[in-house]
């Protein structure tokens, strides 16, 4: 019997702690938009584009920015080390994938063949081939394939994959323990229904869970915001937007459209409302909400919005300490183009670091806010 009630809380402690479904808390102070103050913290370095031929590095404390020659725009393809002072990306002149540290020294090659370059851990970096069949490489390790082919996205420090899989004219996606891949008694876990407009999925920085949005079928994007353990195996619901504001669409077409903080706590997410869901790239203006997994809280900054988000949102990047969430907003009124904003998550107030990012493939965004090495 005591085991019994020790495992009975235990049980109740995860579901209190990751999901608990309570009311969304509005933040919206008065004045939501200002200038950054003289001495800002945190500081740090982020990485943006302020023109359309290379990387940019933004000096948080000094407010000053910088080129960081010979790595180009990188979309999506460039990744912060787990201890936030190294990034991988896409050296310009070579055609190489390369890390660096985010200063712009110690460049190392890493591959002249492939797709996208992760961090698996510190030590340990995650290759994607041109062919998508990911491997393992490290400094003191040799090459490691995985069992992986159709695989979204790999859990950091572990083997479970996401994957997609097709039966009756419906994707459905599922996570997939890769090293026990071909084994009989290795069931997959099972995540619903993939659908256009609510398929963002992430995991934490400490790979022991993955964050995504569900959408209710794959013809109705109406999402909302889950967690799943694949310790623990049952996939939790986390918010419950519609029940506070209606139908509503979580990110956009990209996988990365949700962000963790680096401590793995919180979850940051565009979320904007569906007046028709069988037409979600109509959606209303979105706005940024953070999900505290401790406290089980979700909460509206409702000093910002955008209806640029489609066919996806401004990407969200968290501070090193996990108080602030960069991004480039295009502000109402403003001649000066789409702006470094830093949200305050404790106080709902963007505050302006930079102007004048440049949309280089597409969209404005921050790549990354990490820290000097």
């Amino acid at each position: 019997m005591t085991r019994f009630l020790f495992m009975l809380t235990v049980a109740l402690c995860i579901l209190t702690s990751a999901g608990a479904q309570s009311a969304v808390d509005d933040v919206c102070p008065a004045d939501p938009i200002q200038n950054r103050p003289v001495s800002f913290a945190p500081g740090g370095l982020i990485l943006t584009s302020f023109d359309r031929g290379m990387l940019w590095v933004v000096d948080v404390a000094r407010g000053a920015r910088y080129p960081l020659e010979g790595a180009v725009p990188c979309g999506s393809n460039c990744h912060l080390s787990p201890d936030a002072k190294t990034i991988t990306y896409l050296d310009g002149d070579e055609g190489t994938y390369n890390v660096r540290a985010l200063d712009g020294t110690g460049e190392q090659i890493i591959s002249d063949a492939a797709s996208d370059v992760f961090f698996w851990s510190n030590d340990t970096l995650l290759v994607w081939t041109p062919g998508q069949r990911p491997y393992l490489i490290g400094a003191t390790q040799p090459r490691y394939d995985l069992d992986a082919v159709g695989a979204v996205s790999i859990q950091p420090n572990g083997f479970w994959a996401l994957m997609l899989t097709y039966s009756d004219g419906v994707f459905s996606r599922a996570l997939v323990n890769t090293a026990l891949r071909r084994a009989p008694d290795s069931p997959a876990i099972g995540l619903g229904v993939e659908a256009r407009f609510a398929n963002a999925a992430m995991w934490s920085p400490d790979g022991t869970a993955l964050a995504y949005a569900q959408a209710v079928s794959a013809t109705d994007p109406t999402a909302e915001l889950y967690w799943v353990s694949p310790s623990e195996r049952t996939p939790l619901q986390l918010t419950d937007l519609t029940g506070d504001y209606g139908a509503q669409r979580i990110g956009g077409v990209s996988t990365n459209s949700l962000s963790w903080s680096p401590d793995s706590t919180q979850i940051a997410f565009w979320a904007a409302p569906l007046s028709d869901p069988s037409a979600p790239e109509t959606a209303g203006a979105a706005f940024l909400y953070r999900h505290d997994l401790d406290s089980g809280q979700t909460t509206r900054y409702c000093g910002y919005s955008t209806t640029e988000h489609t066919p996806n949102p401004p990407r969200l990047m968290w501070s090193p300490d996990g108080t602030h969430i960069a991004f480039a907003g295009n502000v109402d009124d403003d001649p000066r183009g789409y702006l470094l904003l830093a949200l305050d998550t404790s106080t709902g107030i963007f505050y302006e670091l930079s102007a004048g990012i440049y949309p280089a493939i597409g969209a404005a965004n921050v790549l990354a806010w990490g820290l000097r090495p």
